[in-house]
């Protein structure tokens, strides 16, 4: 090569490089300049706005915040160097067996207790759904358990209102109730709750009888109108009552319903 050629290389090398400080103090200015209409926002809405114009910028976060969250739960703990990272709260899957075996507990439940402790919902939802009791999912199911236990209540408070008024117009005396209060008259009152148990394993238990005499109380205890809180003294009856479910599972029988 002979010394016009060597000349002439490194006259392209200086271009190159001239060109490329030029391009590199453009691209500083461009980002001095993102800097500064960022520094301009004064709230979120500006900063909103500031990244829905740098489409770029926004879909470099996302992709930042997507590879920090999968790293938070696969090691287990919460990194990054600019502050912590929240961990993406785990999605609950809750499947048409689980509704099944939570609509069957509830009514079970009801036949041991009308009015069961807080801690008792809580360790039905966990056993059933298997979830953080303090997650959102946890308590949607909890309000959706404390409404149908509600439910409840007032359609068979309501229900021997109505049949005492019935039964005052054919005999009004207390001292038949025994003998009206029958186990069909019992299945009547408590079908809807009684097709989550077992019935006849029930009945093979002693279980049901003791939920005749509870309908039975009940008629006493509201022959003169509604007495709710003497209703409430009736889940002394029924609280430690074994009820074996349609599906075998008897979640109710782990609860500490008191």
């Amino acid at each position: 090569m002979d010394e016009r050629e060597r000349g002439r290389g490194r006259e392209e090398e200086e271009g190159n490089e001239e060109e490329r400080g030029r391009d590199e103090e453009g691209g500083k200015e461009d980002e001095d300049e993102e800097v500064a209409q960022f520094k301009k926002c004064a709230n979120v809405l500006d900063i909103c706005n500031w990244l829905v114009k740098k489409p770029e910028i926004l879909n470099l976060a996302c992709q930042m915040l997507e590879s920090q969250s999968r790293s938070v739960e696969s090691a287990g703990a919460t990194v990054g160097s600019a502050g912590p990272v929240i961990p993406a709260r785990p999605v609950i899957s809750i499947s048409d067996d689980n509704i099944r075996l939570w609509d069957e507990s509830v009514k079970c439940l009801f036949l041991r207790a009308r009015n069961p402790s807080g801690q008792a919902l809580d360790d039905l939802i966990i056993k059933i759904f298997n979830i953080q009791i303090y997650t959102n999912e946890a308590k949607g199911l909890l309000e959706k358990t404390r409404k149908a236990l509600a439910d409840f209540r007032n359609k068979f408070n309501s229900q021997v209102l109505a049949q005492i008024k019935e039964y005052k117009e054919v005999r009004n005396d207390q001292k038949e109730i025994k003998e009206y209060i029958t186990e069909e008259v019992t299945e009547k009152f408590l079908g809807r709750q009684l097709g989550g148990a077992n019935l006849s394993e029930l009945k093979n238990i002693g279980s049901f009888e003791v939920l005749v005499n509870f309908i039975r109380e009940s008629f006493r205890i509201s022959w003169n109108g509604k007495n709710l809180e003497a209703v409430k003294l009736l889940d002394g009856m029924t609280k430690d009552l074994l009820i074996l479910s349609r599906s075998g599972s008897n979640i109710v029988n782990l609860l500490n319903v008191s």
